[in-house]
């Protein structure tokens, strides 16, 4: 609908402004007798996004408030006309616009609370082109320093001390109360110069520490230590026991000792059958009756950790007479013949 100058020779031009996607202009040309010509074009105008990165954001923090950083750029900013970036460009971070400076970049300082924060920064042009980045910050409110003094990686008992300490530059957390710890879960008491000390019980094998100390206003220091409890056998030594015996009973004998507990207080059995006779230094005596032929002797020893060891003999009982007892009795009877035939 705007009227254009047209030139002596006919030609004509004129500037039209875009918007994004299809245009559609229509050229009408009308003479002295009010008769009308048109022509219609349609013209695409793409349009990117502006180009937007972020390069500063961490992912996880003990700060209540972090700063992000980044940078825009467009390329349809128009140098011929000094435009910088932030005249067609516009950045918001969490909803609020941020200033841009003429090389494009941008920063804001975002307060966080605890647990995981949504970032979410959006660029957009004067042509309503946007470009989005999301990113998520974790905030952990900082626990107390946690030292551990004491912790072994083997041990041969099935319980093991753990020692450590806490401090904090921060707070007097001892007088106040204001922070606690815990080993796999149960409360330890903490002394006035922040030590504590605990005795935890061990499984066999490797056993999995967790100490905890954390402030009753949010915010903890988790420490994981492994502890390997390798269990040991009780000692049983077996002195006195045949192989073969022409005797229905033997007497087996031996000694027993432990690591952790004195002699007579391990379990010995022969045979399934409690051995109670057990000496301060650990020997022992007991006697077993035999079938005949193979007789299989199973000692066990077992501590008060329920660790065992066993000792197993065999023992073949024969109930045959010696043959060596017949041939005497064969030269007796061949003496008594001669004397027979002596007197005749």
């Amino acid at each position: 609908g705007e009227k254009i100058r047209v030139a002596y020779d006919g030609s004509w031009e004129k500037k039209v402004k875009l918007t994004a996607g299809e245009n559609k202009i229509t050229i009408s040309a009308t003479n002295g007798l009010m008769q009308t010509s048109n022509e219609t074009r349609v013209i695409r105008f793409d349009v990117d996004a502006p180009v937007l990165k972020i390069t500063e954001c961490p992912e996880k923090t003990e700060e209540d408030s972090v700063r992000i950083e980044g940078t825009v750029s467009d390329k349809m900013v128009n140098k011929d006309k000094w435009e910088d970036v932030d005249d067609i460009v516009d950045v918001k971070v969490n909803g609020k616009t941020v200033y841009i400076y003429s090389s494009g970049e941008w920063s804001e300082r975002i307060d966080l609370k605890e647990g995981e924060n949504v970032i979410t920064v959006v660029a957009t042009n004067k042509y309503g082109k946007t470009t989005a980045e999301k990113r998520v910050i974790v905030y952990e409110k900082p626990g107390p320093d946690l030292e551990i003094t004491n912790c072994p990686d083997e041990v041969d008992n099935p319980y093991v001390v753990i020692e450590g300490e806490i401090t904090d530059s921060r707070y007097y957390i001892y007088e106040s109360k204001k922070a606690t710890v815990t080993v796999n879960g149960k409360s330890v008491n903490v002394n006035s110069w922040g030590e504590w000390s605990i005795e935890v019980p061990l499984k066999k094998g490797a056993n999995e520490i967790v100490i905890t100390a954390e402030y009753k206003t949010g915010g903890k220091t988790v420490v994981t230590r492994t502890v390997t409890y390798n269990q040991n056998e009780p000692e049983l030594t077996v002195y006195d026991c045949p192989s073969e015996t022409d005797e229905e009973t033997i007497e087996i004998s031996g000694e027993v000792d432990d690591k952790y507990c004195f002699p007579y207080q391990v379990n010995l059995t022969v045979n399934g059958k409690r051995v109670y006779d057990i000496e301060l230094d650990g020997s022992w005596s007991v006697p077993v009756t035999l079938k005949e032929g193979k007789n299989e002797i199973i000692i066990v020893a077992t501590n008060q950790q329920n660790v065992s060891k066993t000792v197993k003999k065999v023992v073949t009982y024969n109930t045959d007479e010696p043959e060596a007892d017949a041939e005497v009795e064969d030269v007796e009877d061949i003496e008594d013949i001669e004397d027979i035939e002596d007197e005749e």
